[in-house]
């Protein structure tokens, strides 16, 4: 068989260091165990806060519908109110036409007999 040169023996390692190193992998396990076991409490704990943030919009949304149902409706009554004070201005309007023509009219007829009765 030729000679390899260049290659180090290798020496198999002992019951020592493999418990070394199963040990350190333990470790290493139990810092990453405890480093998921944190970052589920922190999901846990999101979670609760996402929950609790789910249902106070659900609430908030609810009452924006209200808010909007209420503001629509007042909409509708501010608009048939200026239908109305429109109507109403235009129906005394008319009233005080009448009102004018027929005292006009009355002052017409009778002052013919006024000024008959006093100035003759």
């Amino acid at each position: 068989m030729p000679k390899k040169e260049g290659l180090a023996k290798v020496t198999e390692p002992s019951a020592y260091d493999l418990l070394r190193k199963l040990t350190e992998v333990e470790i290493a396990l139990a810092k990453v165990t405890q480093q998921l076991e944190s970052q589920t409490s922190v999901l846990e704990e999101v979670r609760k806060e996402l929950s609790m943030t789910r249902e106070k919009a659900d609430a908030a949304e609810e009452k924006a519908e209200i808010a909007y149902r209420k503001a629509k409706q007042a909409l509708g009554e501010i608009k048939q109110t200026r239908e109305e004070t429109l109507r109403t201005q235009n129906e005394r309007k008319v009233d005080r036409r009448w009102f004018i023509g027929t005292v006009l009219t009355v002052v017409s007829l009778i002052m013919p007999m006024i000024i008959t009765f006093y100035f003759q």
